[in-house]
């Protein structure tokens, strides 16, 4: 784990920060669209084009999963080697992804007869990786399942946005804990060097 990796994971946090999906995200009124309850297709809502949840997803790969060396999880091996003066930031970053894992352990609103009971880990699992970065054979027949699930989709990928969050408020705690932890050891000369 390198400082590099450690910077590179903030610039990743912050252009998922400032995405057209997660502006779309934070827009009130989404309903789910007549195209979606007349023929059900992928889950359609209110102005939500399809490139900008695949593209944050794309984006937001690089912060699940482990092989490119930025992963939440890495950044938690990464703070563990912290020295004392910085422990406040090893915590921070330590209590994010403890807090990710117990939120996508939990039972989601959504139950799906497959999977009893129904976590927004799976959910989001069947999404992400069933249709969205990587096609997993038994992942990807599980969302075709969901796609054609009507109406009852657009409440699953709700629950696949409540996941979302759950990712957006563990990588925005590391992010802000990395920043101060490199910005303790003169990493950057300005604000901007991080974004």
């Amino acid at each position: 784990m390198s400082i590099e990796n450690a910077k590179l994971f903030i610039a990743i946090s912050t252009k998922l920060e400032k995405s057209p999906f997660w502006t779309w995200v934070h827009k009130t009124g989404k309903t789910p669209t007549d195209e979606l309850l007349k023929a059900p297709t992928f889950i359609k809502h209110e102005d939500l084009q399809e490139e900008y949840l695949e593209s944050f997803c794309l984006n937001l790969r690089l912060l699940v999963q482990n092989r490119d060396g930025l992963s939440i999880f890495k950044m938690k091996e990464f703070a563990l080697t912290f020295d004392e003066k910085h422990e406040q930031y090893k915590m921070g970053i330590v209590e994010a992804t403890d807090t990710l894992n117990k939120m996508l352990d939990s039972k989601s609103l959504v139950q799906l007869e497959t999977c009893k009971p129904t976590t927004y880990r799976y959910i989001f699992d069947v999404i992400f990786y069933g249709g969205m970065v990587h096609i997993d054979k038994q992942k990807r027949y599980e969302f075709q399942e969901l796609e054609k699930a009507g109406l009852f989709s657009f409440f699953v990928f709700t629950n696949f946005q409540q996941a979302i969050m759950h990712y957006r408020n563990c990588y925005m705690q590391i992010a802000y804990n990395l920043f101060h932890y490199l910005d303790d050891l003169g990493e950057f000369k300005n604000i901007q060097q991080a974004l």
